[in-house]
């Protein structure tokens, strides 16, 4: 019986390793693979449409020239909102874009969301899994 238990758990852990959406693999597949050029700047060309009340968020947002944090309960679109406010801002000319997040899950996501929905092909997800020698070779903190 414990043998049985131990094969099943280490057959279930290699499955999560091994898996296309596993979180190792994302990271593998987000993190930059080549040097980052300095100082890049994007123009955002989001690919959703807001709801109504994340259009009136957005507009609200939009009219303050300073440090603004937005909460809203799970599920209602800050990272969309979040998005399309880049959008408005990178309309004359390119933004740098900075996402700091508190897990490694969040951080992927928010590059997927970059990369698929708001057309940033050059949107990477930066971790300490990244060892120190190769973020410098990568020149991530550019």
């Amino acid at each position: 019986m414990r043998k049985s238990r131990d094969e099943w758990w280490e057959n279930y852990k290699r499955y999560l390793d091994e898996s296309p959406i596993s979180i190792t693999k994302l990271v593998e597949t987000l993190s930059p693979n080549k040097v980052i050029p300095s100082k890049q700047y994007v123009k955002i060309n989001k690919k959703y449409t807001l709801w109504e009340f994340q259009r009136e968020i957005l507009d609200k947002i939009a009219s303050h020239n300073y440090g603004l944090i937005v909460g809203l309960p799970t599920g209602l679109g800050k990272t969309y909102v979040a998005g399309a406010y880049l959008e408005r801002r990178s309309s004359e000319r390119g933004v740098r874009v900075l996402f700091l997040v508190p897990s490694v899950p969040l951080g992927v996501q928010q590059t997927i969301f970059a990369r698929e929905k708001l057309g940033v092909e050059d949107a990477y997800f930066i971790s300490g899994a990244i060892p120190p020698e190769r973020r410098m070779t990568l020149k991530v903190w550019n």
